[in-house]
């Protein structure tokens, strides 16, 4: 026990004296904070976070050590929040996803992405992380219990809501009111009065600010400016990865004139993603290089021109078209090269509509990975 304090006095004056830190636990994880003091078995750690500061209690065995706060992290959050203000999901999605694939395991981060894609509407990306935040915690906050109970509820999933809730419920046991919340919670999943709403979109700037920005850009790439932005993002990175193969894309949001016309006046972001069933995506390729490209290669095309639209419109299935030349449907004679699908629940269809160009080689190398799969699956029974 002398050696356990001994080493924890010993982290408060390193944590002390590096500023912002992490508090390393033994199960891979870290809180953003520092250590306070020391108490019997157990250690009690500031916290820091978007949110602000708070306090809590850890068993001090959990503890591995400190180390330095990454530099980046906190202004990097600062970033994103201001985009958050401008009312710029999308933008600060794209950042946060970043964040979190350099800090998997920053808890500030996570509730951070957690939060932000609520608010975006996306809520079962949102409740995967609550989740991955509240497994990877010994004592989970009551907030973040509650938040993913709501969260549950909202993306209508009625097993993972009622375990939540169940959840959220047993740690509000000395709290009337939130138990009371949990019951009207239940009530709301199965289609009775509503005590949680999605989260507007924060919008510091006016509706004429963000009309002005989004009255800004190419009508050939896309119907409204977050599929023009799209657009450009996923052209990006096919010529990131193809080259010269990919030439132009255009993504056409399928939705009523006056979801739209309200999107562009300044509305919603979020609401309006949430309106899109339904979008276009047609991408023109250099035909000689496409015919000339492995099928495999095709498929890995297809799926990430797919993937990179609906990840923005979630709601929405995508149906992308390959063309030969300008994707300008006016043109009748443009040649069709492939077709693709993705539905709202993420089922996939493709089509190649190019003679079949196998990679025997690599055919090759997976039909000797099976065999020797096989072998080794024979040995081991």
């Amino acid at each position: 026990m002398v050696r356990a304090i001994a080493v924890i006095l010993v982290l408060i004056v390193c944590a002390g004296a590096a500023g912002a830190a992490r508090v390393l636990l033994d199960d891979g994880s870290y809180i953003h904070g520092e250590v306070l003091r020391v108490s019997g078995t157990k250690t009690l750690i500031q916290t820091s976070g978007p949110d602000g500061t708070g306090l809590v209690w850890i068993e001090s065995a959990k503890i591995k050590g400190t180390q330095p706060e990454p530099p980046g992290t906190a202004d990097a959050l600062a970033t994103i929040e201001e985009l958050i203000g401008r009312g710029q999901l999308t933008d600060a999605l794209e950042r946060l996803d970043l964040l979190m694939r350099r800090e998997p395991a920053h808890v500030d981060v996570t509730l951070f992405y957690a939060r932000t894609l609520r608010k975006a509407w996306k809520f079962r990306a949102s409740l995967f992380l609550y989740e991955q935040l509240i497994a990877g915690s010994s004592s989970p906050q009551l907030d973040v219990l509650q938040e993913a109970a709501e969260t549950a509820v909202l993306a209508s999933l009625e097993k993972e809501a009622d375990v939540a809730i169940k959840r959220f419920k047993s740690a509000a046991k000395q709290n009337r009111d939130l138990q009371k919340y949990a019951d009207a919670l239940r009530t709301q999943l199965k289609g009775g009065a509503r005590v949680v709403i999605p989260n507007p979109s924060s919008d510091a700037k006016s509706r004429e600010e963000l009309a002005e920005d989004r009255a800004k850009y190419e009508s050939d790439d896309g119907d409204c400016y977050l599929s023009a932005l799209v657009a450009a993002r996923l052209l990006g990175a096919l010529k990131s990865a193809y080259s010269t193969i990919p030439i132009r894309v255009q993504v056409t949001a399928l939705v009523q004139d006056s979801v739209r016309d309200e999107y562009r006046k300044g509305g919603d972001e979020a609401a309006f993603i949430a309106a899109v069933k339904r979008v276009r995506l047609l991408v023109s390729v250099d035909d000689e290089a496409w015919i000339t490209m492995y099928d495999w290669r095709k498929h890995s095309f297809l799926l990430q021109c797919l993937f990179t639209v609906a990840a923005t419109y979630t709601a929405a299935a995508v149906d992308l078209t390959i063309l030969r030349g300008k994707p300008d449907p006016r043109v009748v004679q443009t040649k069709e090269l492939a077709t693709a699908n993705i539905a709202s629940d993420q089922q996939t269809k493709m089509t190649l509509m190019t003679p079949r160009n196998r990679d025997l080689a690599r055919d090759a190398q997976l039909r000797e990975y099976e065999r020797q799969r096989t072998e080794l699956e024979e040995k081991m029974k």
